[in-house]
């Protein structure tokens, strides 16, 4: 899957429903969509509900939120300190069954994965990357998007034509 359109069509349970916002990243889309396939064999033949309920970039990384039959993905204080973003997670256990929580317990690590390996790949193009402070936000990229131009516009986000 190369665009927002073609993931979105291959699992369209996962985009159903209320969301706040996703925003699909060029240099995390194949990352995301890889984690929609994981995701996806986890669930297995019940979906349980599963969607998306937010994905965007905040402190240089990305946040994949979702939502599963009663139960909420993870909630994030993200803090920047002169070192850098220190980031708590709070991560209720599931209730259920022994199975759901199984599942809930498997999302939960492939999403925490998948955000932790977006603090090293380029919001751009995906590349191995570094965050990098500019004016006071964090992004971030690989040495070819971090020496751009001034003033040359840093192309990140699917347009609604490319999705």
């Amino acid at each position: 899957m190369k665009t927002p359109k073609e993931l979105m069509a291959r699992y369209p349970y996962m985009f159903e429903g209320k969301n706040i916002g996703i925003s699909f990243a060029k240099g995390w889309f194949k990352l995301f969509a890889q984690l929609c396939v994981d995701i996806d064999t986890a669930l297995g033949i019940d979906k349980h509900g599963f969607q998306w309920t937010q994905v965007k970039e905040k402190f240089g990384s990305c946040r994949f939120y979702w939502y599963i039959k009663g139960r909420k993905s993870a909630t994030y204080v993200d803090v920047q300190t002169l070192d850098g973003v220190v980031s708590f997670v709070n991560n209720p256990p599931a209730k259920g069954g022994a199975d759901f929580a199984a599942t809930v317990d498997k999302i939960n690590e492939l999403v925490e994965a998948a955000s932790q390996m977006t603090n090293h790949l380029c919001i751009a193009c995906g590349d191995q990357g570094k965050a990098i402070n500019q004016s006071g936000y964090t992004l971030v990229l690989c040495k070819k998007h971090t020496s751009r131009e001034p003033g040359e516009p840093l192309d990140i986000w699917f347009n609604d034509d490319e999705e």
